[in-house]
């Protein structure tokens, strides 16, 4: 048996022989041997089929690569323009500000986005959204493994309401004709109206018989604040 191989690109190899049984359970090479962009010697023809096979593999890496440099770049500049809503829903036992308990973290910085403050003092992963730097207005969420298990309303931001149309601002007897008898706790300089759920509590949080806040949280996460 007589093989000659030629290298003409340091990953093509040319052969001229009959295919040897010993040889078959190695596979073909990693590209088709033949695929070249310019004559061969006489008698060495390129399939076509061969040459569009490693075009299309080359098109289709790189409209991979690209796909994957806009996705990202739709994510950042997605999560650059999130912020917490300036008027903010809360739904009792559900979600508070388009945010629902259980959500992850990752969830939370797409539809808050990334500017936020640590609590130092909070037993729990806490973030702090405000509206602006160093101001207190805005919400808050607490962490367990990742996960959200509470979320919070900070310093009565204006024009948030719940579900039944609650407002920040309004007077405290408009709870009970609008949740009718709810038990109150105590949280020192501020109250809190217990609304129970399923899997959940939420809290309308007065001060100086108005309504100061919103909170929902996971039964085993204290209300006050």
């Amino acid at each position: 048996m007589e093989v000659e191989r030629k290298r003409l690109l340091p990953v093509v190899e040319l052969v001229h022989a009959r295919a040897d049984p010993l040889r078959a359970d190695q596979g073909p090479d990693p590209l088709p041997a033949c695929a070249v962009p310019f004559p061969l010697e006489p008698g060495l023809q390129c399939a076509a089929e061969d040459v569009e096979s490693l075009h299309d593999a080359i098109i289709y890496g790189r409209a991979v690569k690209l796909l994957a440099t806009i996705a990202l770049a739709l994510t950042v500049t997605a999560s650059a323009s999130a912020a917490i809503p300036k008027r903010g829903v809360v739904v009792p036992g559900v979600r508070l500000g388009g945010i629902h308990l259980g959500a992850t973290d990752a969830q939370v910085k797409r539809a808050w986005g990334a500017d936020f403050g640590l609590c130092s003092s909070c037993d729990l992963p806490t973030w702090y959204f405000t509206y602006a730097k160093f101001q207190p207005q805005g919400a808050g969420v607490t962490f367990r493994k990742h996960r959200v298990v509470a979320l919070f309303t900070l310093y009565a931001p204006p024009d948030w309401r719940t579900s039944k149309g609650l407002k920040i601002g309004d007077e405290a007897p408009r709870i009970t004709t609008l949740y009718g008898a709810l038990k109150l706790a105590d949280c020192g300089f501020y109250s809190a109206y217990r609304i129970p759920g399923r899997g959940a509590t939420t809290a309308i949080y007065v001060q100086a018989r108005k309504v100061w806040g919103f909170g929902i949280s996971r039964p085993e996460v204290r209300l006050c604040r």
